[in-house]
């Protein structure tokens, strides 16, 4: 039976990961990318039969992960201040940042839409790494993070109290700033960048990204949550290890 918002369209069992830094579904539509801490692999599902197609085997403990719109890059940062990137296809390490002088944290990292950029944001520091020009931009951070489908935005929670920082990504300029009043444990942006959806206590919240404001949201306690590359399907993990679609509306009510 649909929710208000949302249909379910299959459900999937995964095993349980208490833990998970990455889930996310890649730009093919049908595949599934999970890490959890503690664990050195990066498991790749099937996201409508459940089940395992490849698993990839990371070169430090990391604490979080990212992978490419493709699946092809890794992105992985331990709590030791030591950055990879990885070519998943042929094993091979691309490039590496080291002394890392505040710690990275469980929170989240991401790839640009043009693989040209990847951020990492954690306890005390975000780390914006240009990989063609090999230098980095340091911001202030203390949750996580998300770059927008066009590259154009990152979203960001800053420190203890609850504020939102929005930044043009290209120019790392402060585009905007905002308190948002809940547990804010996963964010992503809709396909056009419009809206910003937070995973909250008990809720997924739907806010505009400029102000803050809340346009709706949904009543479901999960683990971590990820959008599909057309912005029509959301996937969430619940506590029980278990993995559900949701068929996203075109627009808001």
């Amino acid at each position: 039976m649909c929710q208000p918002l949302f249909c379910p369209v299959e459900k999937p069992e995964k095993p349980n990961y208490p833990t998970i830094d990455l889930f996310t579904i890649l730009a093919d539509g049908k595949t599934l990318a999970l890490h959890a801490q503690k664990d050195n692999q990066v498991h790749f599902w099937d996201i409508m039969n459940g089940e395992q197609m490849d698993s990839f085997t990371l070169g430090i403990p990391a604490v979080v992960v990212s992978v490419s719109a493709d699946g092809q890059r890794i992105l992985a940062a331990d709590g030791e201040g030591n950055i990879e990137i990885w070519e998943r296809s042929t094993a091979t390490l691309l490039t590496q940042m080291s002394g890392v002088d505040q710690y990275i944290g469980p929170y989240s990292a991401a790839f640009s839409p043009d693989e040209q950029t990847a951020a990492m944001s954690g306890s005390d520091v975000m780390v914006i790494w240009d990989l063609s020009s090999n230098r980095s931009t340091r911001k202030e951070s203390n949750g996580p993070m998300a770059i927008s489908p066009d590259g154009s935005r990152l979203a960001l929670r800053l420190g203890n109290d609850s504020r939102f920082a929005l930044y043009d990504l290209p120019t790392r300029n402060l585009a905007a700033e905002w308190d948002y009043h809940g547990i804010v444990d996963d964010l992503a942006f809709s396909l056009d960048g419009d809206v910003l959806i937070l995973n909250d206590v008990g809720h997924l919240a739907f806010l505009g990204p400029l102000d803050g404001q809340a346009l709706f949201t949904l009543p479901y306690d999960a683990l971590r949550f990820t959008l599909s590359a057309d912005g029509f399907l959301l996937a969430t993990t619940s506590y029980d290890g278990t993995v559900r679609l949701w068929g996203l509306p075109t627009s808001a009510p």
